[in-house]
């Protein structure tokens, strides 16, 4: 699991990476936080779940499967993102990329269980 945990991490630096710059672009000509947040996670969950699957987790099950297993995990972290987003924003009064980046946390957090204990939690010991 230590190996999952550090692979899990090196990949959620880069589709954090990926995710802000695609907010910072966006804020730039002008679309709104949630909207932004909606659009970046697009491209960040289709590379987690190719990075995730194939080196992370080294998962060799059914495709089909993880993929419809994967996007419920991604709902659940996502809802969880956006609610801790509009919290941060609304209740709390943050930056809004100070936000973002709470949201990511809390996103990760879900997304790590939920991808280690159901979605490939098929995998080749390492």
């Amino acid at each position: 699991m230590k190996n999952q945990l550090s692979r899990f991490f090196i990949v959620s630096i880069g589709n954090t990476v990926s995710f802000m710059i695609v907010i910072v672009l966006l804020k730039t000509i002008g679309i709104g936080d949630v909207i932004a947040n909606f659009l970046a996670y697009i491209v960040a969950i289709t590379q987690g779940f190719v990075l995730n699957r194939n080196w992370t987790f080294l998962h060799k099950g059914k495709i089909s499967k993880s993929i419809m297993q994967y996007a419920v995990a991604i709902i659940v972290a996502y809802l969880t993102n956006l609610s801790t987003l509009i919290f941060s924003l609304e209740t709390l009064k943050l930056n809004s990329y100070l936000s973002h980046g709470i949201g990511a946390i809390a996103y990760g957090a879900v997304a790590f269980v939920s991808m280690r204990y159901i979605v490939f939690n098929h995998t080749i010991k390492t």
